[in-house]
């Protein structure tokens, strides 16, 4: 019925009314802050899904392999599975393609830091396991970014943008060079 660019989308747009535009229902609900952050890395983890499926890296199943990507909820293990499947040396290749195109500075900030940064560690972590979505979680396990709504937006136009990411990625995976920098521009 929907396919998982809408699904990643519906996810951010979700979190997105629950900040709403001044923020004071997350503030005065605090207990809502965990499934907020749950929805941000659902939508995301999904956005990943799409990517590496539809650029052909890998398959649904291999998505959600437990070797590849732990219990299939893995973002930093998703996003290596991407890097990896393109043949690249870094962390960066997945971050430039999702944020491909973008016009604004902070969404590769983002969006590195919800896959690689080690203050997200334990975030990820909790993500993984279904413990941030219970908020069954232990002091430490969540992190935020600064500015909720930058947050909200990066994860969201990451959302949007999945057509140019792929279009990206699949010239960069079908170009004859042996490069393993990006090099690759969009229309």
């Amino acid at each position: 019925m929907f396919n998982l660019q809408e699904a990643a989308t519906a996810y951010a747009k979700g979190a997105e009314r629950i900040l709403g535009e001044d923020g004071k229902f997350i503030n005065e609900n605090q207990e809502v802050v965990p499934v907020f952050v749950s929805l941000l890395f659902q939508s995301f983890e999904i956005s990943l899904k799409h990517l590496g499926i539809e650029a052909k890296l890998f398959s649904e199943q291999e998505a959600r392999d437990k070797k590849l990507t732990k219990n299939g909820h893995g973002i930093r293990e998703i996003a290596d599975l991407v890097n990896t499947r393109l043949g690249a040396d870094s962390d960066y290749p997945v971050v430039m393609a999702l944020t491909a195109g973008l016009n604004d500075s902070q969404s590769s900030d983002i969006i590195h830091k919800m896959i690689y940064a080690p203050e997200f560690d334990a975030t990820r972590q909790s993500y993984q396991s279904r413990d941030l979505g219970y908020a069954q979680l232990k002091q430490g396990e969540l992190a935020l970014l600064n500015g909720l709504k930058p947050w909200v937006m990066a994860v969201r136009n990451v959302a949007n943008n999945l057509p140019i990411s792929i279009q990206v990625v699949t010239e960069w995976k079908n170009s004859s060079s042996n490069s393993k920098h990006f090099a690759i521009w969009y229309k």
